[in-house]
């Protein structure tokens, strides 16, 4: 028991030392992760949808009120990242599309997250890579069955 505490007080203090990094990179400037998130959830989903997404589909996927969402893409509209188009179909509905500003952040973006990605495979080697994703993988699997089961024993 006494050996599992202290396990426990190490594994926490690990990951409270990379909470507290606070990562941000220089690039995101004006914009906040949140920010950053819903463009590259845009983007993505709008590989499949090139008409846009709807607020409703962003705030049902991710989890938050369609306020929060409204709100945030109000905020980004303003910065010139995104764009509202009313839907033909229904005119109640708003789809959201990233605006040519918008797709070069989120396309640099993601180029500087791969790069940084390669510099920690690099750092890391190829063996602690692998057993570096093993392992999230396995922490995300176990995350999964509590969410599943109604959190914690």
């Amino acid at each position: 028991m006494q050996k599992d505490s202290v396990l426990a007080a190490r594994f926490i203090e690990s990951l409270n030392r990379i909470q507290h990094l606070r990562f941000k990179p220089d690039s995101i400037g004006e914009l906040g992760a949140k920010d950053v998130a819903l463009m590259i959830f845009v983007f993505h989903h709008n590989l499949n949808s090139p008409n846009g997404i709807t607020v409703s589909f962003v705030s049902d996927s991710i989890g938050v009120t369609r306020s929060s969402v409204t709100q945030q893409t109000n905020r980004l509209l303003k910065l010139g990242y995104i764009t509202k188009i009313s839907d033909a179909a229904d005119r109640r509905s708003v789809r959201i599309t990233l605006t040519d500003k918008g797709m070069a952040f989120v396309k640099n973006t993601d180029k500087k997250r791969k790069g940084f990605t390669i510099d920690l495979i690099n750092y890391l080697g190829e063996d602690d890579s692998n057993e570096a994703i093993r392992l999230l993988d396995k922490i995300t699997e176990f995350l999964n069955q509590r969410k599943n089961c109604g959190g914690s024993k």
